[in-house]
């Protein structure tokens, strides 16, 4: 089996307070905490993965290196300079929280604007809350039909999943997910065997 290292630069993007921090915290330490700060401007951190491809009999070593960018509008002319050398993103929403759903468009604007047609997944985050009746949390016919509507205006392919920070439900399958979207396009680009 071939191994290949590979660094990848990762962006996760959307509204503040939908979970962005929570989800690399659970994804680099398997930690979960209540108490965060806002992001300014934006974090970075570094992640070491393997991902493997057994239909082609490749294994690929990556180092992520991860920008957790702050959702505010005001530290939207800071963002731009954090997009460079992205090679996927992750685009978070809060399930409590409509209007981050919505404002999806924004960010994946922001993103094709600042690094281009690069390969993301949406993220549905704070699965966790939406067992508990007291939210009322976006339902997945909302949601399809919603990212419906953007695959075909933007005319790309949008894959999806829910998370839950908290709990550590579906983080890593996340992570792993956008690397492999990332691996194949760089095969069809002709970067990788």
């Amino acid at each position: 089996m071939q191994i290949a290292n590979l660094i990848f630069k990762l962006v996760l993007i959307g509204d503040g307070g939908v979970g962005k921090t929570s989800l690399k915290n659970r994804f680099l330490f398997n930690q979960f905490t209540t108490n965060y700060s806002m992001t300014i401007g934006a974090d970075f951190a570094t992640k070491n993965v393997v991902l493997s491809f057994p239909e082609r009999d490749k294994t690929y070593k990556i180092k992520y290196l991860i920008s957790d960018l702050a959702g505010q509008n005001r530290f939207e002319s800071v963002r731009a300079l954090f997009y460079s050398g992205a090679k996927g993103a992750l685009a978070v929403f809060d399930l409590t929280r409509r209007e981050s759903l919505y404002n999806l468009e924004k960010w994946i604007k922001e993103l094709i604007t600042n690094a281009g047609r690069v390969p993301f997944i949406v993220i549905g985050n704070k699965a966790d809350l939406c067992n508990n009746s007291g939210f009322d949390c976006v339902r997945n016919l909302e949601i399809a039909t919603f990212l419906g509507e953007l695959e075909e205006k933007y005319d790309f392919r949008i894959r999806f999943i829910k998370t839950s920070a908290k709990y550590g439900t579906n983080v890593t399958r996340a992570f792993e997910i956008i690397g492999k979207l990332i691996v194949e396009e760089h095969i069809k680009m002709g970067l990788l065997q």
